[in-house]
């Protein structure tokens, strides 16, 4: 199956996790919520249940409506097309030099940003709304609700690209819902046996003195702040749910105490940081925190992967069951290899290919880390004796050696 790309970039948004996020994520629930939806990057990278329903809920009214929008993708992408083309419509631009563009668009982004825009009220689906919203969130600096960034580009038409995307539009026709719930409503209302949530909340955050700020939630464009007691609220629902569910989240004081090791399954990873430039820690790295009401090594287990293969990423640390990056290479790899093989018996030569390419590709990154690992060996200088020459005498000789 192609990999099907995420819809939108958004801050916050999970795409790049999809080999720490999908091999612990069940196979066989009836339901799919995510009630902090964003760009619903997870979602697109997972394969769901046969028939599974599947529910975007989003307190931020214009990303639910762009989504609900984007599932109609034949017609919307005709509707924000003609949009780009109609002299009478906000989003044309009659310039055509690209630094004339440019500063057109610069200009209608802080327009719109600085006009009452976001507080206007909307039935969805409304195609007109989206199409502005879709200019200011792919404009946005770093993904962030446009809101509280400024001006990166003009990237509409990326998007608009990407609604062309067959992978993407099979993964849009089987949303069933578009809600724009408060967590606690959203969670409440699809709590079941049968449901999986995968929860995403806007992170917990903390100022240089180690006080409660909501400033990253700013970024996500939600309605209201999401601060500490918000987060607490979350925290102490999510232990009374009878769904399985799995928390984005990093470490912070409290988290422990709220969802502790012995209870809940916490996986880490670590990540480089591509917004570190809008926080006060300036560190580039940073650990991805995924916790779980379930055990995930009944996922891995449940798959065709070998025992062996489960001995080696498994790993405890008190209780708690940690996957490296390292052992999610290989687990990679043997899933890679597992589909190689059925491709060759299905007689789908031109899949095998492509999966013995990515085969070779994991192997040579994994050997290029462990040989990074090897302590380099320490050879003794060799003393050489320099060679003496004797000088040219005559610069005639030197002459007639370059003539001849």
């Amino acid at each position: 199956m192609a990999k099907t790309p995420a819809l939108m970039s958004y801050f916050g948004g999970k795409n790049r996790f999809e080999s720490y996020i999908s091999p612990v994520v069940p196979k066989d629930y009836k339901v799919y919520l995510e009630p902090f939806a964003g760009s619903f990057g997870v979602y697109f990278f997972l394969d769901m249940p046969n028939n599974a329903k599947v529910i975007f809920n989003d307190i931020n009214k214009d990303q639910t409506n762009l989504v609900a929008c984007s599932k109609d993708f034949i017609t919307f992408h005709a509707y924000l097309k003609a949009q780009l083309e109609d002299s009478t419509s906000i989003l044309y631009c009659k310039e055509t030099e690209e630094d004339a563009i440019k500063k057109h668009y610069r200009e209608l982004y802080y327009s719109l940003k600085n006009s009452n825009f976001r507080n206007e009220d909307f039935d969805i689906p409304d195609m007109k709304r989206a199409s502005i919203y879709a200019f200011l969130l792919t404009s946005a600096f770093s993904s962030c609700s446009y809101t509280a960034a400024g001006f990166s580009g003009f990237k509409l038409k990326t998007f608009l690209n990407k609604l062309q995307n067959v992978e993407l539009q099979k993964k849009l026709a089987k949303i069933n819902s578009f809600e724009t719930l408060d967590f606690e409503e959203s969670i409440k209302k699809y709590d079941s046996s049968d449901t999986f949530m995968y929860i995403d909340a806007p992170y917990y955050s903390l100022d240089n003195a180690g006080n409660d700020t909501a400033k990253r939630a700013s970024w996500y464009g939600t309605k209201d702040e999401f601060g500490q007691d918000q987060h607490i609220k979350l925290l102490k629902l999510l232990p009374t749910l009878k769904s399985r569910w799995a928390l984005s989240y990093y470490t912070f004081p409290i988290l422990e105490e709220l969802l502790p090791k012995d209870k809940f399954f916490w996986l880490e990873k670590e990540f480089f940081r591509s917004s570190a430039s809008f926080s006060d820690n300036k560190e580039i790295k940073g650990n991805e925190l995924l916790i779980l009401n379930y055990d995930p090594k009944h996922i891995i287990s449940n798959t065709p992967i070998s025992e062996k293969l489960i001995d080696e990423i498994e790993e405890t640390n008190e209780g708690a069951f940690i996957a490296s990056e390292g052992n999610w290479t290989w687990l990679n790899l043997e899933k890679i290899r597992l589909l190689k093989d059925e491709a060759i018996k299905n007689k789908d030569f031109e899949k095998a290919a492509e999966f013995r390419f990515r085969e070779r590709e994991l192997i040579s990154e994994f050997e290029e880390k462990e040989f990074m690992k090897v302590e380099p060996v320490k050879v003794e200088p060799v003393k050489v004796e320099p060679v003496k020459v004797e000088p040219v005498k005559d610069k005639e000789d030197i002459d007639d050696f370059w003539n001849s």
